[in-house]
């Protein structure tokens, strides 16, 4: 049953946003490759509400695909695990919520109502299977924490109402806000339990990263260098140039007289790409600039503001610091920031494991006609 394409990894994550996402120690920004796949979809601004589309093919096409389906029995409940009722207005809302969300983003290409129906039911099992999980693991949910998971909701929904809007349509109401919370709560306390027994995976992790990636743990060497670009290309008129050369030696006496306001007269002056960094390009090395510019930086003193320096493309106000030689940062020092960043792919991994073992030894029934008849499609084709 588990659709590759669209199961926790990608339509439940739309869902998962909606529950309002990842717990906060998964926060931290992963690395470069993972990036993508690892950040949460929780729309924060009124660029998620959706576009009016009521009258699109688009808006056409999505009713279809998540027109909730007829049910067996006494269509109260759309699936049962181990005896345990999904109930159908479960699957309605989880329906609401992906086709809410994919009216704002844009339907992917090839989606089809098997993929929707696939997708939800999995997700709906999931959870499920979560508090099978969490009472294997002892774990409970707090109250408290649920209150203050509720009370942050509430907060943001008032200083964002487009992020309101957004929710409601999602038929994220109070009743089903609360059950959000509630399940994502209960998610938080299993991902601190499953964490405990994979550090040694996440250490791991961590290690194969700094191995793959020498580069980004290499310090280059070279003198600590801020600089003040005011842009005075050659070919301009003379007149204009003269003017941008007087400006320069204005702010060059200023920062001569105050180096430690430096970064103030670089957010203020500077004409460069680096100004909101306060000027600061970094360390500069040998065969990095222009031969000329690095024995300018070189001949300088840390702390210095050395002479104004002129190129092809203006005039450079540039102070010098310490220097020093290239190196490499060994893991140990940066052991623990790394594994704040794979923490999230490992423990999401073994949490997909886990689950995947329990609904191996779960009985799983679903009352939807529909599914089971697009599902021998799948296997025919």
């Amino acid at each position: 049953m588990r659709n590759q394409a669209l199961g926790l990894g990608g339509l439940l994550a739309v869902s998962t946003a909606l529950s309002f996402g990842c717990p906060k120690e998964e926060a931290a920004a992963p690395p470069p490759e993972t990036a993508a796949a690892e950040q949460p979809e929780v729309p924060s601004s009124a660029s998620s509400l959706p576009a009016e589309h009521d009258t699109s093919s688009t808006a056409v096409g999505l009713a279809a695909l998540f027109a909730m389906p007829k049910l067996s029995g006494d269509g109260t409940v759309a699936a049962k695990v181990n005896g345990e009722p999904i109930p159908a207005s479960a699957l309605e809302n989880r329906l609401r919520n992906v086709q809410v969300q994919l009216k704002a983003s844009g339907l992917p290409q090839g989606l089809s109502r098997y993929d929707i129906l696939d997708g939800a039911l999995d997700d709906l099992i999931d959870r499920k299977l979560e508090d099978v999980l969490a009472k294997k693991l002892d774990v409970k949910v707090d109250p408290k924490e649920v209150d203050l998971f509720l009370a942050d909701l509430e907060m943001r929904m008032k200083q964002n109402p487009a992020f309101e809007t957004f929710l409601l349509q999602a038929g994220k109401d109070a009743e089903q806000r609360k059950i959000d919370a509630n399940e994502a709560v209960l998610r938080r306390g299993i991902v601190r339990e499953i964490k405990k027994d994979v550090e040694k995976d996440i250490e791991t992790a961590a290690k194969d990263y700094y191995d793959r990636h020498p580069r980004d743990y290499t310090l280059r060497g070279g003198v600590q260098t801020w600089r003040i670009m005011i842009k005075a290309p050659r070919g301009m008129e003379q007149r204009a140039r003269d003017a941008a050369r007087a400006r320069a030696e204005q702010i060059h006496a200023k920062a001569k007289k105050a180096p430690d306001e430096f970064e103030n007269l670089a957010r203020t002056h500077s004409e460069g790409g680096k100004r909101n960094e306060g000027g600061f390009i970094g360390y500069v090395g040998t065969k990095q600039y222009n031969e000329a510019f690095e024995k300018a930086v070189y001949a300088g003193k840390p702390g210095e503001v050395i002479p104004l320096y002129e190129d092809a493309r203006g005039f450079q106000i540039v102070k010098v610091g310490e220097r020093r030689k290239e190196r490499v940062v060994p893991f140990s020092e940066v052991k623990e920031e790394i594994a704040a960043n794979v923490f999230g792919s490992v423990v999401r991994k073994e949490l997909r494991k886990r689950l995947d073992e329990l609904r191996a030894k779960q009985e799983v029934e679903i009352l939807i006609p529909e599914y089971h008849e697009l599902d021998k499609k799948q296997v025919r084709n």
